[in-house]
């Protein structure tokens, strides 16, 4: 791992590289996360507009619960 940050530190074309590479995982994986969690939800017939207001409060909550869980560490 310390090879990797030492690579991106030292170039910024791998900077950026590695930045949109991250931000295309993101999105595949934020894609993968609502697909399954509708098809979850019409298996147990939950109402697509629940579906909706759980992702929104679980991404909304998630970098505040991830900032405190963090802080708390320290």
């Amino acid at each position: 791992m310390n090879i990797l940050h030492e690579l991106i530190i030292s170039s910024t074309g791998i900077a950026v590289l590695a930045l949109v590479i991250a931000f295309i995982i993101l999105a595949k994986s934020a894609d993968v996360f609502v697909d399954s969690a509708i098809s979850i939800a019409e298996r147990f017939k939950v109402p697509r507009i629940i579906i909706g207001i759980v992702l929104v409060s679980l991404g909304t909550t998630a970098p505040e619960l991830t900032v405190s869980h963090v802080s708390s560490r320290k």
